[in-house]
């Protein structure tokens, strides 16, 4: 589980780091054939870009003619570092907005005509896309995560002192406690004087005697003396159950006291979808596409991510890491209540080319490569 406080301290430099990073092993790489970057009009190279109201630090394209954002730096580096001077001069770049289009929406416009040499923006890498376009070394690892309220274990009183161990342990204990009492009494019936059995309580009288005399073991010396040697090794061996016992159940009971311990168990869309509420998503995204079968709800801010989730009018949010690690960083840390769970799928933010270009267009598996081969293999853009 990743908390608001670990993502708010690195997303500060995480985007200059990064950027430096990326540029750097750039010139670090063996320099490629760069003819399949070429544009279809001649000296202008069209590029579409997705424009959306939130997170706007990947890509922000409100005027075509000064985009910005993390995907747009990252592809004027590249550009700077092309081995071949290209048969273009200029980049013309064109907003696209992503809101009641999508960026299926968005591609398809790219591929139905031959307007446009490019796709660059926060276009994530998948199977269904790879079957229509080509996608240069995707250039930041994303993936998708599920964003929850924290799963706190709740303080109740005197529910907590059974939480230590499941029922199952609970019964096991009690039955011991009988069978342990039950077997004392047998051994030492033989030496019993008759007739003081006679002046024995009635059934549940010896029940409730023998319940007490084995659990008081625990607290108080007993100063019954057993007379059969059986007896003494019973008793022997239960006195160790219960230092044994006694010790495990301290220290679970400490831990659970003193430490507010969240539930580290990742969500999963079957509990998800067994609380009848909608899933979270942000408006465009892959995830819309991938589980059509939920309840889903669109999101256009951040804003409205932090709203539904303490609101509980989702029961979570599910997206990809770049997208939700700016949305913890943007939490302040005294309200930070959210925790995400673990990556459920591999992807990658890339570049997007059209088919007829030189090179052959990678397999549905190809982006999994490691970046080096990927550089190596694909063009520099």
């Amino acid at each position: 589980m990743r908390s608001c406080e670990s993502h708010s301290f690195v997303s500060y430099y995480l985007y200059g780091i990064f950027l430096f990073l990326f540029v750097s092993s750039l010139s670090w790489l063996p320099k490629v054939d760069c003819d399949s970057l070429v544009s279809r009009s001649g000296e202008v190279l069209n590029v579409l870009v997705p424009n959306k109201t939130v997170f706007k630090e990947l890509v922000e394209c409100t005027d075509s003619a000064n985009p910005k954002g993390f995907c747009i730096d990252v592809f004027n580096s590249a550009i700077r570092v092309l081995s071949l001077k290209p048969n273009w001069t200029s980049v013309n770049y064109t907003c696209m907005e992503i809101g009641h289009l999508t960026y299926d929406d968005l591609l398809r416009n790219f591929t139905d005509g031959e307007d446009y040499d490019a796709v660059v923006g926060d276009v994530t890498v998948s199977e269904k896309r790879l079957k229509n376009v080509n996608f240069t070394q995707t250039y930041l690892d994303s993936g998708i995560v599920i964003v929850s309220l924290d799963r706190d274990i709740p303080p109740t009183f005197p529910g907590v002192f059974l939480q230590p161990f499941s029922k199952e342990t609970w019964g096991v204990l009690v039955g011991s406690i009988f069978l342990t009492g039950f077997t004392l009494w047998v051994l030492e019936l033989s030496n019993t004087d008759p007739h003081r059995i006679q002046r024995n309580p009635p059934r549940f009288g010896k029940l409730v005697k023998i319940f007490w005399f084995v659990t008081s073991i625990m607290f108080f010396l007993r100063r019954e003396k057993t007379k059969n040697p059986l007896s003494k090794f019973v008793m022997m061996a239960w006195i160790l159950f219960l230092i044994l016992f006694s010790s495990i159940y301290t220290a679970t009971l400490s831990s659970i006291l003193t430490v507010n311990e969240r539930s580290q168990k990742a969500l999963t869309f079957d509990e998800l979808n067994k609380t009848n509420k909608p899933i979270g998503f942000q408006v465009g995204s892959v995830v819309e596409d991938r589980h059509k079968s939920f309840q889903l709800k669109a999101l256009y801010n951040m804003t409205q991510y932090g709203e539904e989730l303490r609101s509980k009018k989702v029961s979570a949010i599910v997206d990809e890491i770049p997208y939700i690690s700016l949305f913890l960083a943007d939490q302040p840390d005294s309200n930070c209540t959210f925790s995400v769970g673990q990556k459920l799928t591999i992807e990658g933010l890339g570049f997007v080319e059209p088919f007829e270009f030189e090179f052959k267009p990678p397999s549905k598996n190809s982006y999994k490569k490691s970046k080096k081969e990927e550089a190596i293999s694909k063009p520099c853009m």
